[in-house]
């Protein structure tokens, strides 16, 4: 198992045997101690505990040793480096929370990289859509004429995919305005799939859903999750799961200046309690930031 978790990180850094340096496991050992567990059910990182990441450093160590020995290399370079000795609270992810222009430039990248999620994004960072949402809309959740879409039913997941012709609570159930952007992504879908219709015609799976494949078979609630973990983790943000841009969409929302208020209608809070929550940990988030900000761009003035 450990020597799972060391093959797959090194071979996704490309980094060969004889460019390896001190630096490459420190970074290892770090990147383990905060995000190497990972829940086979949610797909959700955590931190391994100092003990196992000291064994992997020890499996690490004992075959680059054994690398000298056949005369690979002429030195070990994980000899030295130390697996910090901080408790795992001490590596506690922070909460992923995209500001406007990191939001941008993640829809960038999955533009890029990953077209099929594209839709999926912005309905997480523009309108913070839970994932049952996302997958419950149907096409007569969008009017093109009047520019809104109304989230009232769900699909989730308990053991088998299950279908909800309702919200998670009753302020769930929301008419909002289709923004331009999505309207853009949701026309271009729509000619897509009459288009896949047409091809695949009698095998064609007949749903109302706007997420599904080629075929028309409406998507499993866990490959959304996956796939936005594979793609958070070639981003190189690991803690940005789908979940997480719903925070983002409230974080964004709050930095333009909404109320409280405002963003608890637009996300489906069921109370106003859950907003506050999210905005008091965003206050606190936010004055560090301004705080450092403030620290970099003042002169100390006698202090020179």
């Amino acid at each position: 198992m450990h020597s799972t978790h060391i093959i797959d990180y090194f071979g996704n850094h490309y980094i060969k045997l004889c460019d390896l340096a001190p630096k490459h496991f420190q970074e290892y050992y770090d990147y383990q101690l905060q995000y190497g567990k990972r829940n086979q059910k949610t797909g959700e990182r955590g931190a391994l505990a100092p003990r196992t990441v000291r064994s992997h450093k020890n499996l690490i160590v004992n075959s680059l040793n054994q690398a000298i020995i056949d005369g690979i290399l002429t030195s070990n370079p994980a000899q030295y480096v130390t697996v910090r000795g901080k408790r795992n609270k001490d590596y506690r992810k922070k909460e992923a929370f995209l500001t406007i222009t990191e939001a941008n430039e993640y829809l960038e990248f999955i533009s890029q990289n990953y077209p099929r999620l594209l839709l999926t994004a912005y309905l997480g960072i523009y309108y913070g859509f839970r994932r049952s949402e996302m997958l419950g809309l149907t096409w007569d959740s969008v009017d093109f004429d009047s520019h809104k879409i109304t989230i009232n039913r769900t699909v989730v997941k308990v053991v088998t995919t299950v279908e909800k012709d309702r919200t998670k609570t009753k302020s769930s159930t929301r008419t909002l305005d289709l923004l331009q952007n999505v309207e853009k992504l949701l026309r271009k879908l729509q000619q897509e799939q009459a288009e896949n219709k047409s091809f695949f015609g009698n095998t064609y799976h007949e749903s109302p859903y706007i997420l599904c494949w080629e075929d028309g078979k409406p998507y499993a609630p866990d490959y959304l999750s996956r796939a936005f973990i594979k793609a958070a983790k070639a981003y190189g943000r690991p803690e940005l799961t789908l979940h997480k841009l719903r925070h983002s969409c409230a974080s964004i929302l709050f930095e333009m200046g909404w109320t409280p208020k405002e963003i608890q209608h637009w996300l489906g809070h069921a109370d106003y309690y859950t907003t506050m929550n999210i905005y008091t940990h965003l206050s606190s988030e936010t004055l560090s930031y301004k705080s450092a900000d403030l620290n970099d761009s003042l002169t100390l003035i006698g202090c020179k």
